[in-house]
């Protein structure tokens, strides 16, 4: 009996921790950014096209308040102060991603979107911030 009150104790206190960590102090805009570079034998328009499917994706299941928008990344030469775009590399920014669970990840679509990502890029880093509300009006 102590052990079940034991196990029980331990699986509130954990719901309770998850719980608490899925309230983000954010009085802004969760985006989620990510740096991507275009892998050998990909190319930026597959890139481009990978980004439009996944915002389809979601339209398609009802989402419309998230925003992707894709740059390229640019390089300020330090020595001249020219600068220029580095050709392989992108910044995505997923502006308010969804945070259901409901959504059919995995379904076919999904995976044709991802599959096109892995084709043409890979992730070199990621972060998710918090964007002040006055930035996007």
């Amino acid at each position: 009996m102590i052990r079940l009150l034991t196990v029980l104790a331990l699986s509130f206190a954990l719901i309770g921790s998850a719980a608490a960590q899925q309230e983000v102090p954010c009085d802004g805009v969760i985006a989620t950014i990510r740096k991507s570079q275009i892998i050998e034998g990909g190319t930026p328009q597959g890139f481009m096209e990978a980004a439009k499917e996944h915002e389809a994706w979601y339209r398609a299941n009802g989402v419309t308040t998230n925003k992707i928008v894709i740059m390229p990344v640019m390089k300020r030469d330090r020595d001249t102060g020219v600068l220029a775009s580095v050709p392989d590399q992108f910044l995505s920014f997923h502006v308010n991603p969804p945070q259901d669970a409901g959504l059919p990840r995995g379904d076919a679509a999904w995976e044709a979107y991802v599959a096109k990502y892995r084709t043409n890029s890979k992730i070199l880093d990621d972060a998710i911030v918090c964007l002040p509300k006055d930035l996007l009006q």
